[in-house]
């Protein structure tokens, strides 16, 4: 019996778009055990019934790795309930792509589930990091056997960047939820509500209860579920993406609005700069951010698309899953 390279293991979250996800490292689908076409794969994560489907991800893992060398899984905060040290009693390569920070993996013990992933750690054969920071962390634990390769997007064309919005205000575009730090955002709605009224927040994914008051502001827009077409008009009508974070990781707001040629301005997170171009994309204070908006309003729009173009090449030659998929193999296999 020939030996296949890499089975893949993992699902697609249901907020990710066509360009989203780290299931895009995929090479063929002959060789990925997906979550999504197993019983309860489309049903509400945190339901019993997407839980026993995250369960049947890892079953179905192992009975297919008989013919692998290696197994990734890109997702075992959610799917790695006990394949890993079966894997590696039957000779094969473990894989983990991180996205969750330390405190998940090497901190909390408030569960026996916790407690079983971090058992799970042990019979790792290696680990995968979104930055370096996690990197370095992973690597006090298992040294030598952690490399960092980004997430990832697909890199389509886009429009030339736009001239002010048809409303004349500045749109600030908001997205995403998860590590995003909804007290600093509800600060910088109340300062621009006050400091600039022409500043609208367009909030898209968030978990608008999470602000407060500050989500029936004036000066903020609530979006809910949007097609791709309206998610990237939004985008493309931005002055910039504006993402308040707690950690960097896995941000894939911050690339779709690179892909997009918009630039995307960031709080100073651990890990963010190594997803950003070399330039003046992070603030430090809501001052700091206010200067920014300020800078930016006052771009020609020959400076814009310049912009528009550094940023999309950026992406593509650093980020574009072509480029993330052959180093995840390589590394896999090495």
């Amino acid at each position: 019996m020939n030996e296949k390279r890499v089975l893949y293991s993992g699902f697609r979250w249901d907020h990710h778009d066509e360009v989203s996800g780290y299931h895009h490292v995929v090479a063929s689908s002959a060789d990925y055990v997906d979550g999504g076409a197993l019983w309860g794969g489309h049903s509400a994560v945190g339901s019993r019934l997407r839980r026993v489907n995250f369960l049947l991800i890892d079953v179905l893992t192992v009975v297919r790795a008989l013919r692998y060398r290696s197994v990734l899984l890109f997702y075992p905060e959610q799917t790695g309930y006990f394949s890993a040290p079966i894997l590696r009693i039957l000779g094969k390569k473990v894989i983990y792509v991180v996205h969750l920070g330390e405190d998940y993996w090497l901190e909390r013990d408030d569960s026996l589930f916790l407690k079983l992933k971090r058992f799970n750690l042990r019979f790792v054969s290696k680990f995968i990091t979104l930055t370096q920071q996690q990197k370095s962390i992973f690597e006090s634990r298992f040294p030598g056997k952690v490399a960092r390769i980004p997430h990832g997007t697909w890199c389509r064309t886009h429009n030339p960047a736009q001239g002010p919005a048809s409303d004349n205000k500045l749109h600030l575009t908001v997205v995403g939820d998860t590590y995003r730090d909804y007290a600093l955002l509800a600060r910088i709605i109340d300062f621009f509500l006050h400091a600039d009224p022409n500043v609208v927040f367009d909030l898209v994914g968030m978990k608008y209860e999470k602000l407060g008051e500050s989500r029936h502001a004036t000066n903020v827009v609530c979006h809910g579920r949007l097609d791709s077409r309206q998610y990237q008009d939004i985008i493309e009508n931005s002055l910039f993406l504006l993402l308040p974070l707690k950690f960097a990781t896995a941000n894939n707001a911050l690339l779709e609005g690179l892909v997009a040629g918009v630039p995307v301005i960031c709080s100073n997170a651990h890990g963010v700069r190594e997803y950003l171009p070399a330039g003046d994309y992070v603030f430090d204070s809501i001052e700091d951010l206010a200067l920014k908006v300020q800078r930016r309003s006052q771009l020609t729009q020959a400076e814009r698309a310049a912009e528009a173009e550094m940023l999309t090449s950026f992406v593509k030659e650093n980020y574009s899953w072509d480029v993330i998929r052959n180093r995840v193999i390589d590394y896999c296999l090495v």
